[in-house]
């Protein structure tokens, strides 16, 4: 833990976490960041970009995600939509992010 100020000058701490971020993981957190702003998913997303959404993501909603699953069994076309963004979301960590497909086979 390290104390630090903030841009408003207010004194803060800071932790620093480390989690194991897996493909379904890193997918769920695009996906529902695109679902949650209405936008669609944008196909020239930067990695950088990509990991600020990762890591906002994360640090309100968890690796679970903001939406429980249940949420999405009610087959309306909204469900539609998010499984569209999610498949999306899920080529595009696997394009840019290799890696992470061998991490989720083990």
């Amino acid at each position: 833990m390290k104390e630090i100020k903030l841009s408003n000058k207010v004194k803060a701490y800071r932790v620093p976490v480390n989690m194991i971020v897996r493909l379904n993981t890193f997918a769920t957190c695009l996906a529902q960041h695109y679902y949650s702003s209405g936008e669609s998913f944008n196909k020239n997303l930067k990695k950088a970009e990509a990991r600020h959404i990762l890591t906002r993501r994360l640090f309100f909603h968890g690796v679970l995600g903001e939406y429980d699953n249940s949420f999405w069994e009610s087959g309306n076309e909204l469900v539609d939509y998010y499984n569209d963004l999610f498949e999306l979301s899920y080529k595009w960590v696997i394009k840019n992010y290799p890696y992470l497909v061998l991490v989720d086979e083990n």
